[in-house]
């Protein structure tokens, strides 16, 4: 079956009606036995949905779509949501959706298909998804214990009211973890490089808290031969970050963050800081997937040991920090802009300061005619951590030593035009 977005929620009674008539898939002869049980559902009474989706922006889904309990493990699911994307000949996109039954559900299968414009907005192309989604899930949450409760629209609660997705019976307490492992060899007569990464994340996000602990751990060693001669060199980091952020209205949140690391190119044996900050959201956060204006302060103690002695002859300090940050983020119809500026400086020294910008933005000027902008642009005054004397040309040319400089910036501007037949529908893979 294939949809377009302006046919998707006319042609949902009628294939709701088509799919539970025949038991979610099954032969119209077994539609009485197909049909699942609804006493066997999930505890929560919602079926549990596992999303595959190639794609898909599955954080905007899951806001969304309520009336369902997603899983991570595709073997806890009720439903495999499995997504494939390919290009159409128009410069589209075409979605397929196949909703696979599992458990209770076991036996229903069916697909749906979704096509886009080249002309689309990230924002039209995902509430199209959802859309599709909604048709695809509803026989699944229709057969279920909460399916009375299922209309052909479905309204959000309020924000307090938990959704089924945050009343499952969760042995890891929302804890979500991560690993990663890499590293590489390059190697010829003359010279060699040697790269190792590790990171490590531990992430958990209710509706009230969002904790966040991140690890990483960089290794990279080259090693060049010349005559007689053998030149090596190292570069090394490590850096833990963790916060912890808790939302106190429909504005505000406030929370600390915590910092230690250790890089040898920024002159740093080890670096510790301790920041408390407040956030206020300009817009109420149910709507921040669309629109955020966002106000937050932080300020806290950093200690700073150094790895050689800096050019305000220091090898340790304690300074105090404090920073302003002001971000505007909108995905709409039109485009995505996004616009961020923030100031800091250090307590003992204003001049000792650092101003950030940071911008792009995707703009649809005209049915076909979109521009795409990137600037970034800081003002830097604040690095206390320069080593004393002159940089060797082995560190420059190898970027293994910050250098002083007072501004950085970077700046990316391109359009696209897109134009010709307007049908979108035809599918071709081959060579």
């Amino acid at each position: 079956m294939t949809y377009r977005m302006d046919s998707l929620r006319t042609a949902l009674a009628s294939i709701l009606v088509a799919l539970l008539l025949t038991g979610l898939g099954a032969p119209p002869a077994q539609a009485q036995d197909a049909t699942p049980d609804t006493t066997a559902s999930a505890s929560d009474g919602a079926p549990r949905v596992f999303l595959d989706c190639e794609g898909c922006d599955e954080r905007y889904i899951r806001r969304q779509i309520t009336f369902v309990s997603y899983v991570r493990d595709r073997m806890q699911a009720d439903v495999h949501v499995l997504g494939t994307l390919r290009s159409t000949g128009g410069g589209g996109r075409r979605y397929t959706l196949e909703f696979i039954g599992q458990k209770e559900y076991s036996g229903s299968r069916f697909h749906l298909t979704y096509t886009t414009e080249a002309t689309d907005t990230d924002v039209e192309i995902e509430d199209g998804l959802v859309s599709t989604l909604e048709i695809g899930l509803a026989p699944f949450a229709h057969a279920s214990a909460n399916g009375s409760q299922l209309d052909v629209t479905y309204e959000n609660g309020a924000e307090s009211e938990a959704s089924p997705s945050q009343q499952v019976d969760d042995p890891w307490n929302h804890w979500v973890f991560e690993v990663d492992l890499g590293g590489g060899i390059e190697d010829e007569k003359s010279q060699s490089e040697y790269s190792l990464d590790l990171g490590l994340e531990a992430d958990r996000v209710t509706a009230l808290w969002r904790t966040r602990n991140q690890l990483e751990i960089e290794y990279d060693r080259n090693v060049f031969e010349r005559d007689d001669e053998t030149i090596s060199s190292l570069s090394r980091s490590t850096d833990f970050e963790t916060s912890s952020v808790r939302s106190i209205s429909e504005h505000w949140s406030i929370g600390a963050f915590g910092d230690v690391r250790s890089n040898t190119f920024r002159n740093m044996a080890l670096g510790v800081q301790l920041t408390p900050a407040l956030e206020y959201n300009v817009f109420p956060y149910q709507v921040a997937d669309r629109k955020e204006l966002t106000i937050a302060y932080r300020i806290g103690p950093r200690r700073l040991d150094y790895r050689e002695e800096t050019v305000f002859g220091r090898t340790e300090q304690v300074v105090g920090e404090q920073a302003l940050d002001i971000s505007l983020d909108l995905e709409q119809r039109w485009g995505s802009v996004y616009v961020g500026v923030e100031g800091s400086h250090y307590l003992h020294d204003f001049e000792k300061n650092r101003i950030e910008f940071n911008s792009w933005m995707s703009l649809r000027l005209i049915e076909g005619l979109a521009l795409q902008m990137g600037l970034q642009a800081d003002l830097i005054h604040d690095q206390l951590h320069i080593p004393k004397g002159d940089a060797s040309l082995e560190e420059v040319l190898l970027r293994r030593r910050d250098l002083l400089t007072t501004y950085e910036y970077e700046v990316n501007v391109g359009f696209s035009y897109t134009f010709g037949s307007i049908y979108n529908n035809v599918v071709n893979t081959r060579l």
